[in-house]
């Protein structure tokens, strides 16, 4: 549950009840929250990654800001659990550059202490199958 996570510019009150949690700046509906608030007036999270792409710039900056946050939630995480790969998957880690190049970019600068150094963050091979992959094993093993 690394959505979560309390980061700085979360100040949203998330579905859970708390205030601050990464899925409030980091998530598809959150980005897309984001950029309407700042006059962008697309349809659909495909879009804003689209517009981002092109270079539009509140689309752009609603990304790098999702990106950015992932990227310090991620090295965090794999300094506190020592892990060196982190598997990104769902369907707002298919936004595509302009999400990972803030999130790669900002994880390698956080990503200091030696045992994490090599941290790499890569797009799950499942896509957004992924989460109900995961949630069906879970399932199965607890029967």
């Amino acid at each position: 549950h690394i959505g979560h996570m309390v980061v700085a510019g979360g100040e949203e009150l998330c579905g859970c009840g708390a205030v601050g949690c990464l899925e409030t700046v980091a998530s598809g509906s959150a980005a897309m929250r984001w950029a309407r608030a700042h006059g962008w007036t697309g349809a659909t999270g495909a879009d804003l990654a689209v517009d981002a792409e092109l270079g539009e710039p509140t689309a752009a900056a609603a990304l790098e800001r999702a990106g950015v946050a992932l990227g310090r939630a991620f090295a965090s995480a794999a300094a506190l659990l020592d892990v060196d790969l982190v598997v990104v998957g769902g369907g707002f880690a298919q936004s595509g550059p302009a999400l990972w190049r803030p999130m790669t970019a900002t994880a390698a600068a956080h990503a200091q202490l030696s045992f994490v150094r090599e941290l790499r963050l890569v797009p799950a091979e499942l896509g957004v199958l992924g989460t109900l992959t995961g949630a069906g094993l879970i399932a199965i093993d607890a029967v």
